[in-house]
Protein backbone atom coordinates (compact mmCIF):
# COMPACT_ATOMS: atom_id res chain seq x y z
CA UNK A 1 0.00 0.00 0.00
CA UNK A 2 2.90 2.38 0.79
CA UNK A 3 4.32 1.76 -2.66
CA UNK A 4 0.97 2.57 -4.26
CA UNK A 5 0.66 5.81 -2.32
CA UNK A 6 4.15 6.88 -3.30
CA UNK A 7 3.43 6.04 -6.89
CA UNK A 8 0.13 7.87 -6.96
CA UNK A 9 1.01 11.02 -5.08
CA UNK A 10 -2.36 12.65 -5.61
CA UNK A 11 -5.96 12.51 -4.41
CA UNK A 12 -7.30 11.52 -7.81
CA UNK A 13 -5.41 8.25 -7.68
CA UNK A 14 -6.60 7.57 -4.13
CA UNK A 15 -10.20 8.14 -5.18
CA UNK A 16 -9.83 5.58 -7.92
CA UNK A 17 -8.38 3.09 -5.44
CA UNK A 18 -11.42 3.52 -3.21
CA UNK A 19 -13.80 3.27 -6.15
CA UNK A 20 -12.11 0.14 -7.44
CA UNK A 21 -12.33 -1.55 -4.06
CA UNK A 22 -16.01 -0.71 -3.70
CA UNK A 23 -16.76 -2.06 -7.16
CA UNK A 24 -14.99 -5.35 -6.48
CA UNK A 25 -16.91 -5.84 -3.25
CA UNK A 26 -20.20 -5.03 -4.99
CA UNK A 27 -19.81 -7.63 -7.77
CA UNK A 28 -20.33 -10.76 -5.62
CA UNK A 29 -23.22 -9.06 -3.82
CA UNK A 30 -24.91 -8.30 -7.15
CA UNK A 31 -24.57 -11.91 -8.28
CA UNK A 32 -25.91 -13.03 -4.90
CA UNK A 33 -28.97 -10.81 -5.28
CA UNK A 34 -29.66 -12.14 -8.78
CA UNK A 35 -29.21 -15.71 -7.59
CA UNK A 36 -31.56 -15.25 -4.64
CA UNK A 37 -34.15 -13.67 -6.95
CA UNK A 38 -33.96 -16.57 -9.39
CA UNK A 39 -34.23 -18.99 -6.50
CA UNK A 40 -37.51 -17.42 -5.44
CA UNK A 41 -39.00 -18.39 -8.77
CA UNK A 42 -38.08 -22.08 -8.40
CA UNK A 43 -35.05 -24.31 -8.86
CA UNK A 44 -34.26 -25.22 -12.46
CA UNK A 45 -32.32 -28.35 -11.43
CA UNK A 46 -33.80 -31.54 -12.83
CA UNK A 47 -34.43 -33.95 -9.96
CA UNK A 48 -34.90 -37.72 -10.23
CA UNK A 49 -38.65 -37.51 -9.58
CA UNK A 50 -41.22 -34.83 -8.79
CA UNK A 51 -41.55 -33.76 -5.20
CA UNK A 52 -38.15 -34.96 -3.97
CA UNK A 53 -36.75 -31.54 -3.13
CA UNK A 54 -36.67 -30.55 0.54
CA UNK A 55 -36.75 -26.99 1.90
CA UNK A 56 -33.28 -25.51 2.30
CA UNK A 57 -33.38 -25.49 6.07
CA UNK A 58 -35.94 -28.25 6.64
CA UNK A 59 -35.38 -31.67 8.18
CA UNK A 60 -35.17 -34.99 6.42
CA UNK A 61 -38.57 -36.00 5.13
CA UNK A 62 -40.39 -38.45 2.92
CA UNK A 63 -41.43 -36.54 -0.22
CA UNK A 64 -42.74 -39.71 -1.84
CA UNK A 65 -43.33 -43.39 -1.14
CA UNK A 66 -40.11 -45.16 -0.26
CA UNK A 67 -37.95 -42.05 -0.47
CA UNK A 68 -36.09 -39.95 2.09
CA UNK A 69 -34.51 -36.59 1.21
CA UNK A 70 -31.85 -34.95 3.39
CA UNK A 71 -30.48 -31.46 2.80
CA UNK A 72 -26.68 -31.74 2.86
CA UNK A 73 -26.25 -27.99 2.57
CA UNK A 74 -28.41 -24.89 2.84
CA UNK A 75 -28.68 -21.90 0.51
CA UNK A 76 -26.73 -19.88 3.07
CA UNK A 77 -23.88 -22.40 3.09
CA UNK A 78 -23.74 -22.52 -0.71
CA UNK A 79 -23.78 -18.74 -0.98
CA UNK A 80 -21.05 -18.29 1.64
CA UNK A 81 -18.86 -20.80 -0.18
CA UNK A 82 -19.25 -18.99 -3.49
CA UNK A 83 -18.76 -15.53 -2.02
CA UNK A 84 -15.52 -16.70 -0.43
CA UNK A 85 -14.21 -17.98 -3.77
CA UNK A 86 -15.42 -14.87 -5.61
CA UNK A 87 -13.67 -12.55 -3.14
CA UNK A 88 -10.47 -14.55 -3.43
CA UNK A 89 -10.67 -14.44 -7.24
CA UNK A 90 -11.31 -10.67 -7.21
CA UNK A 91 -8.25 -10.08 -5.07
CA UNK A 92 -6.09 -12.21 -7.34
CA UNK A 93 -7.36 -10.48 -10.49
CA UNK A 94 -6.85 -7.01 -9.04
CA UNK A 95 -3.35 -7.87 -7.81
CA UNK A 96 -2.42 -9.35 -11.20
CA UNK A 97 -2.68 -5.86 -12.73
CA UNK A 98 -1.68 -3.58 -9.85
CA UNK A 99 1.33 -5.42 -8.46
CA UNK A 100 3.32 -5.50 -11.73
CA UNK A 101 2.58 -1.81 -12.34
CA UNK A 102 3.69 -0.86 -8.84
CA UNK A 103 6.84 -2.99 -8.91
CA UNK A 104 7.93 -1.82 -12.35
CA UNK A 105 6.99 1.76 -11.51
CA UNK A 106 9.36 1.79 -8.54
CA UNK A 107 12.30 1.29 -10.88
CA UNK A 108 11.10 2.70 -14.18
CA UNK A 109 10.35 6.41 -14.53
CA UNK A 110 8.48 5.90 -17.82
CA UNK A 111 5.97 3.61 -16.11
CA UNK A 112 5.48 6.09 -13.27
CA UNK A 113 4.89 8.86 -15.79
CA UNK A 114 2.34 6.75 -17.69
CA UNK A 115 0.42 6.02 -14.49
CA UNK A 116 0.39 9.69 -13.49
CA UNK A 117 -0.88 10.71 -16.94
CA UNK A 118 -3.77 8.23 -16.96
CA UNK A 119 -4.33 6.61 -13.55
CA UNK A 120 -7.93 5.69 -14.28
CA UNK A 121 -6.89 3.52 -17.24
CA UNK A 122 -4.82 1.25 -15.05
CA UNK A 123 -7.41 1.03 -12.31
CA UNK A 124 -10.33 0.44 -14.66
CA UNK A 125 -8.32 -2.36 -16.23
CA UNK A 126 -7.60 -3.81 -12.78
CA UNK A 127 -11.26 -3.53 -11.77
CA UNK A 128 -12.42 -5.18 -15.01
CA UNK A 129 -10.03 -8.09 -14.59
CA UNK A 130 -10.97 -8.43 -10.92
CA UNK A 131 -14.69 -8.53 -11.75
CA UNK A 132 -14.16 -11.12 -14.48
CA UNK A 133 -12.01 -13.38 -12.28
CA UNK A 134 -14.50 -13.00 -9.41
CA UNK A 135 -17.38 -14.14 -11.62
CA UNK A 136 -15.40 -17.10 -12.98
CA UNK A 137 -14.41 -18.05 -9.43
CA UNK A 138 -18.07 -17.83 -8.42
CA UNK A 139 -19.02 -20.27 -11.19
CA UNK A 140 -16.10 -22.61 -10.52
CA UNK A 141 -16.55 -22.77 -6.74
CA UNK A 142 -16.59 -26.41 -5.61
CA UNK A 143 -19.96 -27.79 -4.58
CA UNK A 144 -22.99 -29.35 -6.18
CA UNK A 145 -23.55 -32.03 -3.53
CA UNK A 146 -26.52 -30.41 -1.84
CA UNK A 147 -29.36 -32.89 -1.48
CA UNK A 148 -29.17 -36.61 -0.59
CA UNK A 149 -31.97 -38.85 -1.84
CA UNK A 150 -32.14 -42.29 -0.19
CA UNK A 151 -34.53 -44.93 -1.57
CA UNK A 152 -34.77 -48.56 -2.68
CA UNK A 153 -32.63 -47.88 -5.76
CA UNK A 154 -29.64 -46.35 -3.96
CA UNK A 155 -28.19 -42.96 -3.10
CA UNK A 156 -28.68 -39.91 -5.32
CA UNK A 157 -26.70 -36.71 -4.80
CA UNK A 158 -28.47 -33.65 -6.22
CA UNK A 159 -26.82 -30.44 -7.44
CA UNK A 160 -29.04 -27.51 -6.37
CA UNK A 161 -26.84 -24.62 -7.53
CA UNK A 162 -28.75 -22.09 -9.63
CA UNK A 163 -25.69 -20.84 -11.55
CA UNK A 164 -23.28 -23.55 -12.64
CA UNK A 165 -21.32 -24.99 -15.54
CA UNK A 166 -23.41 -28.17 -15.60
CA UNK A 167 -25.58 -30.47 -13.49
CA UNK A 168 -23.29 -32.69 -11.38
CA UNK A 169 -26.08 -34.85 -9.89
CA UNK A 170 -25.43 -38.60 -9.83
CA UNK A 171 -26.86 -41.86 -8.45
CA UNK A 172 -25.07 -44.76 -6.74
CA UNK A 173 -27.15 -47.98 -6.99
CA UNK A 174 -27.11 -50.22 -3.92
CA UNK A 175 -25.72 -53.26 -5.84
CA UNK A 176 -22.51 -51.33 -6.57
CA UNK A 177 -21.87 -50.62 -2.87
CA UNK A 178 -20.06 -52.94 -0.50
CA UNK A 179 -20.50 -50.66 2.49
CA UNK A 180 -21.74 -47.14 3.26
CA UNK A 181 -21.11 -45.09 6.39
CA UNK A 182 -21.91 -41.61 7.71
CA UNK A 183 -19.07 -40.59 10.01
CA UNK A 184 -18.08 -37.52 12.00
CA UNK A 185 -15.26 -35.62 10.31
CA UNK A 186 -12.08 -34.40 11.95
CA UNK A 187 -13.51 -30.99 11.13
CA UNK A 188 -16.56 -30.58 13.40
CA UNK A 189 -18.53 -28.54 10.84
CA UNK A 190 -19.76 -31.61 8.97
CA UNK A 191 -20.11 -35.39 8.76
CA UNK A 192 -18.94 -37.38 5.75
CA UNK A 193 -20.74 -39.97 3.63
CA UNK A 194 -18.24 -42.70 2.79
CA UNK A 195 -18.96 -45.41 0.22
CA UNK A 196 -16.85 -48.52 -0.27
CA UNK A 197 -17.53 -49.84 -3.76
CA UNK A 198 -17.63 -53.48 -4.81
CA UNK A 199 -15.25 -54.96 -7.33
CA UNK A 200 -16.93 -54.87 -10.71
CA UNK A 201 -18.02 -58.30 -11.94
CA UNK A 202 -18.14 -57.17 -15.56
CA UNK A 203 -16.31 -54.62 -17.68
CA UNK A 204 -19.40 -52.41 -17.81
CA UNK A 205 -19.90 -52.56 -14.04
CA UNK A 206 -16.21 -51.88 -13.37
CA UNK A 207 -16.33 -48.88 -15.71
CA UNK A 208 -19.43 -47.55 -13.96
CA UNK A 209 -17.85 -47.94 -10.53
CA UNK A 210 -14.68 -46.21 -11.72
CA UNK A 211 -16.72 -43.23 -12.96
CA UNK A 212 -18.53 -42.99 -9.62
CA UNK A 213 -15.27 -43.19 -7.67
CA UNK A 214 -14.05 -40.12 -9.51
CA UNK A 215 -17.03 -38.22 -8.08
CA UNK A 216 -15.64 -38.66 -4.57
CA UNK A 217 -12.42 -38.28 -2.61
CA UNK A 218 -10.42 -41.44 -2.11
CA UNK A 219 -9.52 -42.45 1.47
CA UNK A 220 -8.29 -45.60 3.15
CA UNK A 221 -11.89 -46.40 4.18
CA UNK A 222 -13.50 -45.79 0.81
CA UNK A 223 -14.62 -42.70 -1.10
CA UNK A 224 -16.07 -39.55 0.45
CA UNK A 225 -19.09 -38.96 -1.78
CA UNK A 226 -20.74 -36.08 0.12
CA UNK A 227 -20.66 -33.98 3.28
CA UNK A 228 -23.54 -33.18 5.61
CA UNK A 229 -22.97 -29.70 7.05
CA UNK A 230 -24.30 -29.43 10.59
CA UNK A 231 -22.37 -26.67 12.39
CA UNK A 232 -24.22 -23.65 10.99
CA UNK A 233 -27.80 -24.72 11.62
CA UNK A 234 -28.02 -25.56 15.31
CA UNK A 235 -30.27 -28.35 16.56
CA UNK A 236 -32.30 -28.58 13.36
CA UNK A 237 -29.24 -29.37 11.26
CA UNK A 238 -27.88 -31.77 13.90
CA UNK A 239 -31.14 -33.74 13.81
CA UNK A 240 -30.57 -34.33 10.10
CA UNK A 241 -27.59 -36.51 10.98
CA UNK A 242 -29.76 -38.85 13.05
CA UNK A 243 -32.46 -39.00 10.39
CA UNK A 244 -29.95 -39.59 7.60
CA UNK A 245 -28.49 -42.54 9.51
CA UNK A 246 -32.00 -43.88 10.06
CA UNK A 247 -32.69 -43.72 6.32
CA UNK A 248 -29.39 -45.40 5.47
CA UNK A 249 -30.17 -48.17 7.97
CA UNK A 250 -33.66 -48.68 6.51
CA UNK A 251 -32.73 -48.73 2.84
CA UNK A 252 -29.09 -49.81 2.99
CA UNK A 253 -29.66 -52.81 5.21
CA UNK A 254 -26.49 -54.84 5.74
CA UNK A 255 -24.52 -52.40 3.57
CA UNK A 256 -24.81 -49.63 6.15
CA UNK A 257 -22.34 -49.72 9.04
CA UNK A 258 -21.99 -47.24 11.91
Amino acid sequence: MTAILLLAGNLEMLSWIAGAGSFIIAVPSLVLALTSHSGAGGDSTIHPSPGTEAPDSGPAHRPGTGTVAVELTTRRIRTANRLSHAAEGAGQGFAAIIVPVVVVGLFDSATRAAVHRSPMTFFLLAVGVAALVAFLAWLAAPGGKDLLIVNDEGLTIIDKRHIRYGDTSFTIPWPLMERVRLLSSTQPAFSILIVQFRSGESEFEASRISALEKRGESTSDGHIMARLYVASGGTERTELLVRARRALTEFGGHRYAE
